[in-house]
């Protein structure tokens, strides 16, 4: 009986896979069409100290803390994908310290100078896991301050993911900036180019087998252009499945209709893969507690560079009115 079970789910997968190689074959289309001359132009900065966190298998993971005098609120936010915390991160984070919040940026696990394979993870409970560590840090050395949770492209993802494990830390609000919300749910512009190309059969066959499956497999690929590598080595190109269904949400629309949270959504006007209507459209017939916002001129990578003005009276906001 299980193995007829088994063939039955197989099966299921093929038709789903076969279904929607075409969607696999156009994301696997050019993926020219971003810019980066805001980042580059932004220069390095001024990145905070490593610290580092063992993870629960024993890991080393580091992060950089931007702490204020007198913060009102701290901020985890994590980088997109296959990117660390500082790599234009630095800006964001300076600017919101600036406002009294406090930002802690993780390099994820296989990410710039945390260790582990790059891209990968044993599990995707792991990942979740090692955000679990961070959330302690905070509350650690934040007593008493609320402590929010964000990120950017797939970094948002994970943070929204992470709100639908079982085992998570309470969290008092996600900050969501040009998140990704992958191939479940389309918030992409109508023949935009593509950053993150995801190989959806083998991601459902992942997800359908709770990770025993593929979890090694090269799941995603990035596409940053061969200057940036040779400028940044610690970008990385790709992920493999379990990293790839940790960052990836599966239900986007329900996963923010369960949320009980406030929850703060921004994206660039000039974004060159998300469209702001259907992104809009989402948060806002999902989310309760929800503010969702485009900013003008921005793109997709620009909008780190700028978004501290709307993230910053926003946190303030809520932290004020939460005490």
């Amino acid at each position: 009986m299980w193995l007829d079970r088994w063939m039955q789910r197989l099966a299921i997968l093929a038709t789903v896979g076969f279904i929607l190689l075409p969607h696999v074959s156009k994301a696997a289309e050019s993926a020219e069409g971003f810019s980066f001359a805001a980042l580059k132009a932004a220069g390095t900065g001024y990145p905070a100290q490593l610290e580092e966190v063992a993870a629960d298998d024993g890991s080393k993971l580091v992060y950089r803390l931007y702490a204020p005098r007198n913060p009102l609120a701290v901020l985890i936010f994590y980088h997109g994908s296959g990117s660390h915390g500082a790599a234009g991160y630095q800006h964001l984070a300076r600017a919101l310290s600036e406002q009294q919040i406090a930002v802690i940026t993780p390099d994820i696990r296989g990410h710039g100078d945390s260790e582990g394979n790059r891209g990968a993870a044993p599990k995707t409970a792991t990942v979740f896991d090692d955000v679990s560590n961070m959330i302690e840090v905070a509350q650690q050395r934040f007593a008493d301050l609320p402590v929010y949770l964000g990120g950017h492209d797939s970094g948002a993802g994970l943070a929204l993911n992470y709100q639908s494990y079982p085992q998570r830390e309470v969290v008092d609000g996600l900050v969501l900036l040009a998140p990704d919300m992958g191939p479940f749910y389309d918030t992409r512009r109508a023949k935009g180019p593509v950053f993150s190309k995801i190989d959806t059969s083998r991601l459902l066959v992942n997800l359908l087998t709770a990770g025993k499956a593929m979890g090694t497999a090269l799941g995603s690929s990035f596409a940053y252009p061969a200057e940036l590598y040779m400028k940044d080595s610690k970008l990385i190109s790709g992920h493999t499945m379990n990293m790839t269904a940790a960052v990836t949400p599966r239900k986007p629309k329900d996963q923010l209709a369960e949320l009980t949270m406030p929850v703060g959504v921004w994206v660039g006007a000039e974004d060159e893969m998300i469209d702001p209507a259907k992104l809009t459209d989402l948060v806002r017939s999902a989310a309760r507690l929800r503010t969702v916002a485009t900013v003008p001129a921005e793109t997709h990578f620009s909008l780190q560079l700028r978004a501290a003005d709307a993230i910053g009276p926003w946190i303030r906001e809520q932290a004020l009115a939460s005490k």
